[in-house]
């Protein structure tokens, strides 16, 4: 999803753009002679940067020793619609980009001192699982304080992969570590479609071009099963580095990504 220049600024730089503006404004219809207009637009440019501030920036200002507290659940758009009714119906739902504005936020503010993140069974893939995993790890290099508290009944490896980036992880004793493998496969028709009669006939490019397989070969063929093994190997490297298995669980973290392939 591309984004506007416009739609990238910070708060401040929109409030800060729209006041330099009707400022420029008003300074263009006094030179032209129009006061009134003048003086009306200069009045708005200083109303709108007191209310932003009175508003906005004085109420944020954050006491010593502060602690941000996030919830993470459900689904977890990449950014925030366009579409105005849309927007009123995803009111107060965090999107990543907004989570991920925060979370670095929070690094750099000296006045955050502790993080805590409630994850609840969020509908998330494994790339933004690493990503959040990776921002609260950030948050420790920072020397926060950064408490994963997982409040699911199941806890899943996207969870348990986003929690391990926090310093302390937190879980109810009843909850089920659901540290399950990766599982590929797919369906092969040759055998069905000769049943009927048919026979395809595919054009591949290349070895690892295995999009036909499915209905011309009765099982995967070397080089197909390769791709889904490189990648749980990846995933596994990646698993073993940064998630070690929770203290007392019966779970083994080199059988989390143990891979089968059929």
């Amino acid at each position: 999803m591309k984004r506007s220049h416009f739609a990238g600024l910070s708060r401040e730089a929109r409030v800060a753009s729209l006041a330099a503006v009707l400022t420029a404004a008003g300074a263009i219809c006094f030179d032209a002679g129009w006061r009134t207009a003048g003086i009306a637009l200069l009045l708005a440019a200083g109303a709108i940067a007191i209310a932003f501030y009175l508003g906005v920036v004085r109420p944020a200002t954050l006491p010593r020793d502060a602690v941000l507290m996030l919830r993470i659940a459900g689904a977890l758009r990449e950014d925030a619609p366009r579409s105005p009714i849309e927007q009123l119906r995803s009111r107060g739902l965090p999107t990543l980009f907004h989570l991920r504005q925060a979370l670095e936020a929070a690094a750099a503010d000296p006045a955050v001192k502790t993080v805590v993140v409630e994850i609840l069974a969020p509908t998330i893939g494994l790339a933004t699982a690493q990503e959040l995993h990776g921002l609260l790890r950030a948050l420790v290099a920072a020397n926060k304080r950064v408490v994963a508290v997982l409040s699911g009944d199941n806890v899943s490896v996207r969870d348990y992969l986003l929690a391990a980036g926090a310093g302390e992880v937190v879980v109810n004793p009843d909850s089920a570590m659901l540290m399950l493998g990766v599982a590929a496969g797919g369906f092969f028709l040759k055998n069905a479609l000769a049943k009927i009669g048919v026979e395809a006939q595919t054009l591949q490019w290349k070895e690892y071009k295995g999009a036909a397989e499915m209905f011309n070969r009765e099982a995967m063929s070397p080089e197909l099963r390769e791709s889904p093994r490189r990648s749980s190997a990846t995933g596994r490297r990646f698993w073993l580095k940064t998630s070690p298995p929770p203290a007392g669980s019966a779970s083994n973290a080199r059988g989390i990504w143990s891979v089968a392939v059929s």
